[in-house]
């Protein structure tokens, strides 16, 4: 190989990892970047407040809030009727114009067609460097409520039906909601407790802190979460950031650049990832799992069915219980301690170190091969061992479970 050509080899695989990182960071970059040069960010941390009237209203079927900068309080009512209250902080640099900049905002609140439609607005080009306003409402059982914010908190707890809420810049709460919820979140934190319907959230740049809902679909980029008690179905996509997962019937995740950690899982899983590790402890019901360059770790599995690829990385399964296991390895090393495999342990790897410990089997049946590599026996089991060129075999005829393991480039230990 000419020198010219070493050198162009050496500069792509550098560019490549440069471009790997920059993909991965990039947008948490860009977010602070432009949150340093925000044309939103406040003049000073000095205001005044200008508190506003209670209004009441008849219960409606559905409320739609809009804010532009500031927060949203939702709670329960504790009569049938909508109470909604404001203030308004003008923050200020010179005082000046603080009563002015007051005097233009429009809080506005209309009930059209069983819909009350609350609005929070200013006389003309809304001063987002001077003015947070703040909208407080109590609302009955049974009320559909639509919110969105673009600077500030959102929360809503002990109340609402069939919640949707956009949120842009500012954290959003979600306590003791009797319903479904749906939520689209950007540059904030979200943190959910007591669902009594299904949950879906499409995320960006937010953390994530969820606690005994029903159901949850969650598609999200650039951000940890910490997932717990799902009583039924998990759905998730995740890419740059942390992901545990604690507690549900049953859980389908995709995942990229992503440490994921699941456990508890009553009926089964199938999960993805690539670029960072994976861990899962305490697993019942069948498991599908596909990764690359994801170092796997598989704990105190039950499973009928256990299917595991992976490339360019470790797999470590420890208390392994069930009927079938399928392994597709490619440049890396694995470790198998089985505590009982019924039907068939299946291996096929390349360039892989593998080595097996199993529990105790009355009669199995083993049909090893490895190319390019040895096959040493520390177990009690008596295995014929040969070698023929460059391919070592150990064969053993019996009943159940087989053992049967393709290799290549790779020594193989059974202990």
């Amino acid at each position: 190989m000419k020198k010219k050509e070493i050198v162009i080899i050496v500069l792509l695989i550098v560019f490549g990892f440069i471009y790997n990182a920059f993909e991965k960071g990039k947008i948490r970059w860009t977010d602070d970047f432009s949150r340093y040069f925000n044309e939103r960010r406040l003049v000073s941390e000095q205001f005044v407040e200008f508190p506003q009237a209670e209004r009441v209203f008849p219960a409606p079927g559905k409320i739609t809030i809009t804010n532009p900068a500031g927060e949203i309080h939702i709670d329960k009512s504790t009569d049938d009727q909508v109470h909604l209250s404001g203030n308004l902080k003008v923050y200020y640099s010179d005082r000046a114009d603080v009563e002015k900049i007051s005097r233009n905002v429009l809080i506005q609140a209309e009930n059209e067609n069983d819909e009350l439609k609350v609005s929070a607005a200013y006389a003309s080009a809304f001063p987002y460097q001077r003015l947070r306003i703040r909208l407080d409402l109590l609302v009955p059982d049974g009320v559909t409520i639509h919110a969105g914010n673009s600077e500030g908190i959102v929360s809503v707890r002990h109340g609402g039906k069939n919640i949707f809420l956009r949120q842009e810049n500012g954290n959003v709460i979600l306590a003791d909601i009797p319903s479904s919820v749906e939520v689209e979140i950007r540059n904030g934190d979200l943190d959910v407790k007591n669902i009594a319907g299904n949950i879906a959230i499409d995320a960006r740049q937010s953390d994530i802190v969820l606690e005994n809902v029903s159901a949850l679909q969650v598609t999200g980029r650039h951000g940890n979460y910490s997932l717990k008690k799902i009583k039924t179905t998990v759905f998730i996509e995740h890419a740059y950031g942390e992901l545990t997962l604690d507690g549900a019937e049953q859980a389908e995740i995709s995942g990229r650049h992503s440490k994921i950690e699941v456990r508890n899982i009553k009926n089964g899983v199938r999960l993805s990832n690539a670029f960072q590790s994976t861990l899962l402890e305490h697993i019942d019901g069948d498991v599908h799992l596909e990764s690359r360059s994801s170092e796997m770790k598989i704990r105190h599995v039950n499973a009928k069915n256990m299917v595991v690829e992976n490339s360019f990385a470790d797999i470590a399964i420890a208390d392994y219980a069930g009927e079938n296991v399928n392994i597709i390895l490619r440049n890396g090393n694995l470790i198998f301690q089985g505590k009982n495999i019924s039907d068939r342990l299946n291996i096929e790897s390349r360039q892989a170190n593998i080595e097996l410990v199993l529990g105790p089997l009355a009669d199995p049946t083993f049909n090893i091969k490895t190319s390019h590599g040895r096959i040493t026996n520390q177990s009690s089991l008596d295995l014929e061992l040969f070698g023929e060129r460059d391919e070592s075999f150990a064969n053993r005829s019996g009943q159940k479970p087989e053992i049967i393991i393709h290799n290549s480039y790779g020594d193989i230990h059974i202990k």
